[in-house]
């Protein structure tokens, strides 16, 4: 017995189930329908924890979910007396006691003998009266098979065809055609307006008024041309989808106005109108595209749902409302209820025998079931009997990796509730879950939370049931897992302890060492710092000293050479003022020469002293082009002269050095004008492991290299050379000129 009280027997001739001791169902095996029992030999059964049945075969298990009993599901393989000339349904309408079907393949026609929910019934139990097709084969004269509309008119129904031909059945089955304009294209929509003979054709053509006394067919002349998609009643006006605009057309007035989308009050997505459903305060319609929309006539306006409520195919054929309120739709993805909030849809895995429906396959019987067609035949339901109690999966655990690899210890301890421990070495984890509901697997969902480490829950899909983490941070993260079915009830919430083990240096002895390393290090450091700032403050101190003492050696220097020379030019002038009266004017004139001459040496030497200390130090470069320029001023054309340079390693010389170096060149010059007879004079500059001047002639030399009485010129050089720490040497004999030489 299952929950409900059925009796479930199992036999060799298949599965047959009782109910107060009436045979209700029998399940065997058909090799045509994949659908059925595998096998006839039944050994098992079982009814899990969601109302689900498991039944064990001759060959395999079979899962069976009662729900899909909930729809009544006719093809072309439906035992019973209805016989489908076609399984593609294209057309149904409900007279006062017969069900019309339009398939491609012709029209059935089925009379009923008492009204009857039928969805609970198998076909073979309806209680019909009579079964008739109306084809080609059977009627000659409906030579087109292929019924897009059906219009119950005068105890009988109008039909059209996607030729756009228009037929009539009336109540005694007399079938006969309306000769229509060749220009009608697929009639999709008819009505008749009261109190007339007057139909209205809506064809993917134009809108047509057909009048039935004089079988002519006309377009008004007060309406525009339209391409119809599909047209419904409301307030005794038409109102016609199209792909532009909706058009409302008033037959008694004989005036129409159109909504176009987004020029309009509210919102309207979508013009091509496919079903209309009446309430007292608004119109409801479906379209192809968008969803459904509602027209308010109290102010004008529209809204529109769809997608953003859960509406998971925008393309909607056929619109009903349920005794609750609901309205029920079908779609080109299964037939989908909308509560005023939400969607939610039922598709092949809820018992649909078909997802893809279509446009005009759709009625309601004076039962109130909803009757939906598609390409595989009629899928039949009452609203009442999908109102089932939901079912909350649970969720578990199937597989554990760490590190990307499978870990199947670690996985055993989670199943037995035990603490998941990851080592330091540990940087991923990851688990596979499954939600324990197998009605409709593809659109259940899991989520999970790390406390701790997530704020929110995170959600995914029935395809995403591996989640990952990657380098958690320490400590102690509890996991909680929960699962949702295709109800969208979420089941009761799983948890799992995680615990992540820190790394040695992550510990509090390590970080104690680590601190006391780091107070010494930084006090090292400080150390080390001022240290080096007293270093450089030390420095700072002895390159004042240098400096003052250069400035003290050039102090001395000016008041040495150039203060001696403004000495003497004082006193030529305080001489030749005494004796101005006495001296003839050649000599006079020979005295201020003489003057002036000795004026301009001193200018060179203190332009030379400005210089020297203009700068903080002076490359060899910088001092060979000074030298050259001496040379080019003193001597010029008086004699030759060159200057070598060998300039291998740069080095800077102080301002006292120049100073002192420049000095020894000039006294030495000076020497040899006066003194030498040279015929050439060379000055030597080079720089390499240590700093050489070489001032050489090839004049008449010296006897001996001592300094005459009253001549310091010798000593005033060596004197220089001792003052800047560099080396002196004097080379000459009688007729070979004179070599100095200073290395620095």
């Amino acid at each position: 017995f299952d929950s409900d009280g059925k009796l479930w027997v199992l036999s060799k001739s298949g599965v047959h189930v009782f109910d107060e001791q009436r045979l209700i169902r029998h399940l065997d095996h058909d090799p045509k329908d994949p659908e059925s029992l595998s096998h006839n030999l039944g050994l098992s059964f079982l009814e899990d924890n969601q109302g689900m049945y498991w039944i064990g075969t001759g060959q395999g298990v079979n899962r069976l979910d009662p729900r899909q009993n909930r729809f009544l599901r006719i093809t072309g393989k439906s035992k019973g007396p209805i016989q489908l000339p076609d399984e593609h349904i294209e057309a149904m309408a409900f007279d006062d006691s017969n069900l019309w079907v339009g398939t491609s393949q012709g029209l059935l026609k089925l009379s009923f003998d008492k009204t009857q929910i039928i969805s609970q019934l198998a076909p073979i139990d309806w209680s019909i009266r009579s079964s008739q097709v109306f084809s080609s084969s059977t009627h000659p004269e409906f030579y087109d098979d292929n019924v897009d509309y059906i219009l119950p008119f005068r105890d009988g129904v109008l039909v059209g065809t996607t030729l756009g031909r228009l037929f009539e059945i009336d109540e005694e089955d007399h079938l006969s055609e309306h000769k229509v304009p060749k220009e009608f294209r697929q009639l999709r929509g008819l009505y008749h307006q009261p109190g007339t003979d007057l139909i209205w054709c809506a064809s993917e053509s134009a809108l047509y008024v057909y009048s039935i006394s004089i079988q002519e067919a006309f377009i008004p002349d007060w309406i525009p041309g339209i391409d119809c998609v599909q047209m419904g009643v409301y307030r005794d006006e038409l109102w016609i989808g199209s792909p532009n605009a909706i058009y409302v057309v008033n037959p008694k007035q004989e005036r129409f106005r159109k909504y176009e989308p987004g020029n309009v009050k509210g919102e309207l997505s979508n013009s091509m109108l496919t079903h209309i459903m009446t309430t007292d305060s608004a119109l409801w319609f479906s379209t192809f595209g968008s969803g459904i929309s509602i027209y308010y006539p109290s102010n004008d306006s529209f809204a529109t749902f769809g997608s953003e409520l859960g509406l998971n195919n925008s393309n909607v054929w056929g619109i009903y409302p349920d005794e609750e309120g609901k309205i029920w739709m079908s779609t080109d993805n299964g037939i989908s209820v909308f509560d005023g909030e939400l969607f939610k849809t039922y598709s092949r895995e809820d018992g649909l025998n078909f997802s893809d429906f279509s446009m005009t396959a759709h009625a309601i019987s004076n039962s109130r079931e909803l009757f939906m067609g598609n390409p595989e035949g009629i899928t039949v339901f009452h609203p009442k009997n999908l109102t089932v109690k939901a079912t909350a999966p649970s969720i578990v655990l199937t597989g554990l990796e760490v590190n990307y690899s499978e870990d199947n210890i670690r996985l055993n301890q989670a199943l037995n509730g035990e603490e998941l421990v990851l080592s330091p070495r540990d940087k991923s984890l990851s688990l596979n879950l499954a939600p324990l509901d197998f009605r409709s697997p593809a659109e259940n969902m899991i989520a999970f939370k790390l406390v701790g480490y997530h704020q929110e829950w995170i959600y995914r899909e029935a395809g995403d049931r591996k989640i990952t983490f990657t380098n958690l941070p320490n400590g102690e993260f509890p996991l909680l897992l929960k699962a949702a079915g295709k109800d969208g009830i979420w089941g009761p919430e799983e948890q799992l302890s995680i615990r992540v083990i820190p790394p040695f240096y992550e510990t509090w002895w390590f970080r104690s060492i680590a601190g006391v390393a780091l107070i010494l290090i930084t006090g090292g450091i400080i150390f080390a710092y001022n240290r080096r700032k007293y270093r450089n403050q030390i420095r700072e101190l002895q390159t004042q000293q240098r400096i003052h003492g250069e400035r003290e050696r050039i102090s001395k220097d000016l008041h040495d050479h150039v203060g001696a020379h403004l000495t003497r030019i004082v006193t030529d002038l305080d001489l030749m003022g005494l004796g101005i009266e006495k001296t003839s004017r050649d000599e006079k004139l020979e005295q201020i020469e003489n003057t002036r001459g000795f004026t301009q040496g001193t200018i060179r030497l203190l332009r030379d002293t400005i210089w020297a200390i203009n700068q903080d130090h002076y490359s060899v470069a910088e001092f060979a082009e000074k030298v050259e320029a001496f040379m080019q001023q003193y001597l010029g054309d008086l004699l030759p002269w060159k200057l070598e340079k060998t300039i291998a390693k740069e080095r800077n010389l102080t301002p006292n050095e120049v100073l002192n170096l420049l000095r020894i060149i000039q006294e030495a010059t000076q020497n040899m004008i006066k003194y030498s007879q040279a015929d050439e004079y060379v000055i030597r500059i080079s720089s390499e492991e240590y700093f050489g001047l070489t001032i050489s002639d090839d004049g008449i030399g010296m006897a001996e290299p001592a300094e005459k009485e009253g001549h310091y010129g010798l000593y005033n050089m060596k004197k220089r050379a001792e003052d800047i720490g560099a080396s002196f040497s004097f080379q000459t004999s009688q007729g070979n000129g004179v070599t100095i030489h200073i290395e620095l």
